[in-house]
This record gives C-alpha cells, structure tokens and sequence, in this order.
C-alpha cells in the first residue's frame, strides 16, 4: 500500500477533533487519514507538550508534526535497544545454554517489567546475531500448465478477451 501524504490542514484537523474528545476510529472516518497515522501524529505531538484538553497547538508544534511527513531516508529509531540492552547476557544465556524460544524468553523479560513486542526482541535478538534468520525459499515441484494457479497481490486491471472482443 502507497503512503499518502498529509497535508497540514489535515493534521491540524485531526489535533482539533482529538482535543474536542474524538476518538480515533471517529477522527479517522471524517478525516480520511489511516488511524496509524493518527496515532503517529498524537504521540509525537504529546511529546512536544500538546495536552488534549489544552489549547490549539502553536505553530512550531504544528512545524514539528510536518516534519514527520517529509519524505526520504531516515534514521531509524529503534527504542527498544535501550530497553533490551541491560538484558543482553541474559538474554544470550537463554538463547545458547538454556536453549529457550523467543516467546519464552519475551514472557520472562515481561516478568521482570520489560515488556517489548515479539518482532523487537527477535530483531535485536537478529542484530546481535545470536538468532537464525533464514533467507531460503521452497522450491516447487514442476506442474503442467492448469495444474497450479498462484495469486499475487498486484493490480491487474481489465484484460483483454479474444473471443469476445472486448476488455
């Protein structure tokens, strides 16, 4: 799925509606912005200070929601890091000696008040290469032709029937 652009009217529509107490799924359907994005905007504009029964944000909040739109390469934030780091040698201790599987060893670390997603703990777990990642693809038996049909998930379009001559 493409990214589509907000615009600045867009965002400043979906902080007002937040702070008149809509909820996201009610912002979402009248702004017609994907309530991820949403999501996206209210945190990073809480962190800079904006409170929803607060005033209108000021404009350099509002500078700051519109750099979260640029497009282009950036520097990936990866806020976990920090989370897993003091748990590195357990975790690798867990991994190694105690042979464990990653969703144990996530509802241990959530046992000792460090709750991360699954997908973080097993790319940290990838990044410090202690983990197998496996880049192998299956390989098929050859089929005649009618025997298989595979669906990708592209857009085709209308296509073109030679008997009836029409699309």
């Amino acid at each position: 799925m493409a990214n589509k652009e907000v615009f600045r009217v867009e965002i400043t529509e979906v902080i007002r509606q937040w702070q008149a107490s809509r909820g996201i799924r009610g912002i979402a359907r009248s702004t017609g912005v994907a309530r991820n994005t949403i999501r996206k905007y209210l945190l990073t504009a809480q962190s800079c200070g904006l409170v929803r029964d607060g005033p209108p944000p000021p404009e350099a909040q509002l500078i700051s929601l519109i750099q979260l739109n640029k497009a282009g390469p950036r520097q990936v934030i990866a806020p976990t890091n920090e989370l897993l780091e003091p748990w590195a040698g357990q975790i690798e201790q867990w991994l190694k000696q105690d042979k464990l599987k990653l969703t144990r060893i996530q509802e241990l670390l959530a046992g000792r008040q460090c709750l991360v997603p699954y997908i973080s703990l097993r790319r940290f777990v990838l990044r410090k290469g202690w983990g197998k990642c496996s880049q192998t693809s299956v390989r098929m038996a050859d089929t005649e032709p009618g025997e298989m049909a595979e669906a990708d998930f592209g857009r085709l379009g209308l296509m073109w029937d030679p008997q009836s001559g029409q699309r």
